[in-house]
């Protein structure tokens, strides 16, 4: 039977629908390929699992110091300070413009005494990205506090959630 970890098959396997005890793994693709429940079993079929797009820590930090600054996917995953004593923005591009992964997070953390704004580009002109969040009474996303933060996920193609410590 082939090794588990964390209850879960490694290598390409499939469940049975019940028990999800391992039935095949004859067919096994490069070792070290993880997978979990996020593909799911549909009508009775057998269906391979596969998790490559399993939610990663963050990895590394930005210290965003001008006005403006726009995020790239080589900041999935990280922190991002944005610390400016003037009011500053951070955009966040539409997905043609760079396809930051779905699923990726960002943190974003205002550090200086400058508001700080996140805008989300449009994917063409007044159509907006789809943004699950609070936005305040000027209709803006922004980080209320010295100090204070907010999540990013990307939950589908130009489609975000944004939590955390914004201004209302």
């Amino acid at each position: 039977m082939a090794e588990k970890i964390s209850g879960y098959p490694v290598n390409k396997a499939k469940a049975d629908i019940h028990n999800k005890d391992l039935l095949d793994v004859s067919n096994t693709p490069d070792s070290g390929s993880t997978y979990n429940e996020s593909q799911k079993l549909e009508s009775g079929v057998l269906k391979e699992w596969i998790l490559d797009d399993a939610p990663k820590p963050i990895q590394g930090s930005v210290n965003a110091t001008g006005t403006t600054y726009t995020v790239s996917s080589a900041e999935a995953y990280k922190l991002i300070y944005r610390d400016n004593a003037a009011a500053n923005t951070t955009t966040i591009p539409n997905h043609a413009t760079d396809a930051i992964p779905i699923l990726s997070q960002i943190v974003i953390q205002r550090k200086g005494a400058g508001s700080s704004e996140i805008i989300f580009q449009e994917v063409s002109a007044g159509v907006p990205q789809t943004v699950t969040g609070v936005k305040n009474g000027n209709d803006e996303y922004l980080i209320e506090l010295v100090g204070g933060g907010v999540i990013l996920l990307k939950t589908g193609v130009n489609e975000w959630s944004i939590m955390g410590n914004l201004t209302l």
